[in-house]
């Protein structure tokens, strides 16, 4: 409606500007017509007086002929008309109005018409017809006119054209506003609801604009645009579902493959209670035992079993595929089930793990299942990275930091978990390449190459990011970033 009214009021104002000049000129040209109608009436009835006054003042003298003036003065509603002598020959009633030295045309013999002007009123024009009587007199016709008339009738035309204006524009008002509603307005204001329901994500309905001008065509590319971008949704909302399937296939085939790396320190784990078991069945059948004996062994076949029973639940809860589901965790506690989980592997390589915590951390908003993935890659990675044995520490602590590459202010606070090893550590030149898909530098059938970048796609999930330092022949450090909720950290400040 906003774009109509400024449409349609620079219309007006540009029909109200052309009405204004052609009123001008209307005015200006008729004042100019009855001007010239004044005096053409005074130079005809001069010249007329003319040749009667001539004739009359040859024939019967010079009395008889202003007398004659005078009868025609009389007889004559609109203007007056008497002798004038000029060249000063005179004064008195036979003086003329307007001053002699304006009349040396006249006096010349030729005819003038002159306006003058009065303060008390309209003022008259004044027409000198010459009349040659003799060479040594000099005489004319004055003919006045009063300009009440003219002015009169210039008021009328003003008025009238003004009038006249004012009806026109009006009428085109009514008329372009009618007509800007109707073709502009209503058709803009169907786009604009469009729009906004487009802007929405409602793709199911559509404009019609009757016509075939260009908000016609307007409302025709948009129903189009708005066709195409259902269909643009629809097939991005299909590739996003498969690209889901399969990271989450990704995922889940790494994680049977980091499975399969844990399965040999898993077994010997299990060996050693699977002894105990057997050796003290072994014992209840065989032996005559007293039946504190018997409950004794009986104790310790329970204690074996649920020591590998939680193993084996640890097993298959990590190999399970799970829908991604966010939760408050602590992070502490899951930090100490994968260090459950990977002692039997880390024990075989004499690898050592300690478990630092500088600070109590709050809960922590992620899905525990994909995090204890992206730790248990990360610290099997530091074990296979020390083939001679060491130390690998796993240490959690809060921090104020921004993502890299970014000038972020004020910073946020970040839960980090920090994984360092004593290996051989990563070359500088394959830094920047370490969390590509498939990248890797172990041997074959030692890693699928997804491991670290199935993790890194897991922590950005969360909001974070993961940061590697290296140094060949004295380690890595692998460092996850976490975001805290902001009231959490306020109350642990």
């Amino acid at each position: 409606m906003k774009l109509t009214i400024k449409i349609m009021g620079l219309i007006f104002l540009g029909i109200i500007a052309l009405l204004a000049v052609d009123g001008y000129i209307t005015v200006k040209r008729e004042i100019n017509l009855f001007d010239n109608d004044m005096k053409q009436n005074a130079f005809m009835l001069g010249n007329t007086v003319k040749e009667l006054t001539i004739g009359a003042w040859h024939e019967s003298g010079r009395n008889r002929a202003l007398e004659l003036i005078k009868k025609v003065d009389k007889e004559e509603n609109h203007m007056r008309i008497q002798w004038v002598w000029l060249g000063g020959l005179s004064s008195g009633p036979y003086m003329p109005h307007v001053a002699l030295k304006k009349l040396t045309a006249v006096f010349n013999g030729h005819e003038i018409s002159v306006k003058k002007t009065d303060d008390n009123g309209p003022g008259y024009r004044y027409t000198y017809i010459p009349v040659k009587i003799s060479n040594n007199a000099h005489g004319a016709l004055e003919i006045s006119e009063s300009l009440a008339e003219l002015t009169g009738y210039v008021h009328k035309t003003i008025f009238r054209s003004i009038i006249l204006g004012i009806l026109m524009a009006l009428l085109g008002f009514i008329m372009l506003w009618v007509l800007g509603i109707k073709f502009v307005g209503r058709p803009l204001n169907q786009m604009m609801a469009f729009t906004r329901q487009i802007g929405e994500g409602d793709f199911s309905k559509q404009i019609v604009v009757h016509g075939h001008d260009e908000l016609s065509n307007l409302a025709t590319a948009m129903n189009q645009m708005c066709e195409q971008l259902a269909a643009s949704r629809e097939a991005v909302r299909k590739e996003t579902e498969a690209r889901i399937a399969a990271l989450e296939q990704l995922r889940h085939t790494e994680r049977l493959a980091t499975l399969g790396r844990l399965s040999s320190g898993i077994a010997h784990e299990l060996g050693t209670p699977l002894n105990v078991v057997s050796g003290r069945a072994k014992l209840i059948i065989h032996e005559n035992l007293n039946k504190q004996d018997i409950v004794e062994c009986s104790r310790i076949i329970k204690e074996q079993a649920e020591r590998m029973a939680k193993l084996i639940r640890q097993l298959l809860d990590f190999a399970r595929r799970r829908a991604p589901q966010k939760s408050w965790v602590d992070l502490r506690n899951l930090s100490a089930q994968v260090m459950e989980m990977l002692t039997p592997s880390a024990k075989k390589q004499n690898v050592i793990i300690d478990l630092l915590k500088k600070e109590d951390i709050p809960l922590v908003p992620i899905d525990p299942y994909q995090i204890q993935q992206v730790l248990i890659n990360l610290v099997l990675n530091g074990i296979q990275a020390m083939p001679e044995g060491g130390h690998l520490e796993l240490g959690i602590h809060m921090k104020y930091a921004c993502p890299p590459a970014q000038n972020c202010s004020p910073k946020q606070n970040y839960a980090v978990i920090y994984i360092k090893d004593e290996g051989s550590g990563i070359p500088e030149e394959h830094i920047n390449h370490i969390f590509e898909p498939f990248f890797t530098t172990k041997s074959v059938g030692q890693g699928t190459g997804l491991g670290l970048s199935i993790s890194y796609g897991i922590v950005q999930e969360h909001g974070g990011w993961i940061d590697v330092q290296s140094n060949v022949g004295k380690g890595s450090c692998f460092t996850i970033y976490i975001p805290l909720e902001v009231d959490q950290c306020a109350e642990k400040s």
